[in-house]
């Protein structure tokens, strides 16, 4: 019986470092991921946060934790999460969505695919979101624009004066 009883408490705590393992290697992947990740609960709370989405959020993941997209943000940002956190939750499936979002008074524009998270009998019990901050991107690419606007009015502006002078 001693035996049996070593052998039971063994298989436990090894099925306990395996877990504790699984659960470090994912929070370690998801804090350097470069990319947005949130994990929320079915009814809409944040469950997790990584470093890279409390900055694109300007929200830091204390705060985030616990509440809901209508708690956290002005009333359109929060209409356009909840609208995409739901399509994705309907959809079953993957759901990319370009959320341009106005938050700490700057313009946000924001890459996301949600997909539904499930258990081991795959009832949906959550919902997660990774996404890229393509503000900056966009930003220089509304710049470039500019400035080839602006080279071409310079050339036909020197095309007019060579034919004039001509």
């Amino acid at each position: 019986r001693v035996v049996q009883l070593s052998n039971d408490i063994t298989d436990v705590i090894l099925l306990k470092r395996e877990t504790e393992e699984s659960a470090r290697r994912f929070h370690q992947i998801v804090k350097v991921i470069r990319g947005i990740v949130t994990i929320k609960d079915l009814e809409g709370r944040y469950q997790l946060v990584n470093p890279r989405g409390e900055r694109a959020y300007g929200i830091s993941k204390e705060e985030m934790l616990g509440k809901t997209a209508e708690e956290l943000f002005p009333k359109e940002v929060a209409e356009v999460i909840e609208a995409n956190d739901r399509l994705a939750l309907s959809e079953g499936g993957n759901h990319v969505a370009e959320e341009i979002l106005t938050l700490g008074g700057k313009e946000r524009v924001l890459i996301s695919e949600r997909f539904p998270l499930t258990d081991y009998r795959g009832a949906v019990t959550g919902l997660c979101l990774v996404g890229r901050d393509y503000s900056r991107r966009r930003q220089l690419q509304n710049e470039l624009i500019q400035t080839e606007r602006l080279a071409a009015i310079g050339k036909l502006a020197a095309g007019v004066a060579h034919e004039l002078n001509n």
